[in-house]
């Protein structure tokens, strides 16, 4: 069984309050046909998973070696990142921060530039992005975030659900002379979400409170200072 990354805050689809967020999920489906339609000459299929190969000097090949300039990039339009959990797991997050996790193999065009350690990733949602993967651990959850200056230096699409590498593909196709960075930011924003390849300590994460407003990570606490119980679950 897949360990997949913890999961995805729904607060990021709507940015008024996670039970009208997790209603909104079920949009993605949709939104990603609507994407596959607009794109008539791109088949579903063609989008890749995680353990196929990508061509030499691909546009996953330009992002990935320079990780720092795709981070610089992001961070310039996207302030906030969320990551859920269940609840169950706070206590080990409070004392190690977020450590990388095992999940299905990575494509070889990653594990070039990542290592051999670049199936263990934290996946999270930039604040603002247009949809967000839904969740697939099971519940109660409790949701974290990041700001820009504690994500990791090595960051990149996400290839555990696929749609991340298959939207920069079809982007590069539509204007070969694009950006690099405008494509992976362009991308995050359709898909929802990124992978980091390295922990973020504890002192960096935030924690969801109850009576806090979802989409302003700013006035939470910090997850070392909060206990389980403040904690707003879902």
């Amino acid at each position: 069984m897949r360990s997949r990354c913890s999961g995805f805050c729904p607060v990021l689809i709507v940015h008024l309050s996670l039970e009208h967020c997790f209603n909104s999920i079920d949009k993605l489906g949709n939104d990603f046909t609507r994407f596959a339609r607009e794109f008539p000459t791109v088949a579903l299929d063609c989008i890749p998973h995680g353990s196929q190969v990508m061509a030499e000097n691909s546009i996953h090949d330009e992002m990935l070696s320079d990780m720092p300039a795709m981070r610089l990039t992001l961070g310039r339009h996207f302030k906030w990142y969320y990551h859920v959990t269940p609840i169950k797991n706070i206590a080990s997050i409070r004392m190690q921060g977020l450590q990388p996790k095992p999940d299905m193999a990575a494509p070889e065009v990653v594990v070039k530039y990542a290592g051999q350690k670049a199936s263990e990733i934290i996946c999270l949602n930039p604040l603002g992005a247009d949809a967000v993967p839904p969740p697939v651990q099971e519940g109660p959850f409790a949701c974290l975030a990041i700001c820009r200056e504690a994500l990791p230096f090595r960051i990149g699409l996400d290839w555990s659900h696929a749609g991340g590498f298959g939207i920069a593909e079809v982007l590069r196709t539509e204007n070969s002379a694009r950006p690099a960075n405008s494509i992976f930011v362009e991308a995050a924003k359709r898909w929802g979400s990124i992978i980091a390849y390295d922990p973020i300590p504890a002192t960096s994460l935030r924690a969801y409170r109850r009576g806090r407003m979802p989409h302003d990570p700013a006035r939470w606490p910090f997850l070392t200072t909060a206990t389980d119980d403040e904690l707003e679950t879902f």
